[in-house]
């Protein structure tokens, strides 16, 4: 499922000229820098710099969850698990940009 996911955002996003991975803030503070890894979640920086809303952040996620629903997944699972399932993989991109943010060590 990651992997469908992954490919899909990665693969979108080259397409639409997006950089869809996590930077670090370079800004100070708690806030500023949890609201950075928050948003962080659904946008990318475009060639030029700036930070858009990012369509492939959005997809790839879902068409992960979906494809597992639909290949792999038992038959008692349902599209709208799939949903809940690619909702569930947003949390998770957010917790990890927080701990991208606040945790993991500096490059």
């Amino acid at each position: 499922m990651q992997m469908i996911g992954h490919t899909t955002e990665y693969s979108f996003a080259a397409v639409v000229h997006e950089d869809v991975a996590y930077h670090r803030c370079q800004c100070r503070g708690f806030f500023p820098r949890s609201s950075h890894a928050l948003i962080s979640t659904l946008t990318a920086k475009t060639t030029s710099g700036r930070t858009v809303f990012s369509a492939p952040s959005l997809v790839g996620p879902y068409a992960g969850s979906f494809a597992a629903v639909n290949a792999w997944y038992p038959s008692r699972y349902e599209p709208q698990d799939a949903f809940r399932i690619g909702s569930n993989s947003f949390m998770f991109k957010a917790v990890g940009n927080l701990i991208g943010e606040f945790i993991a060590p500096a490059r």
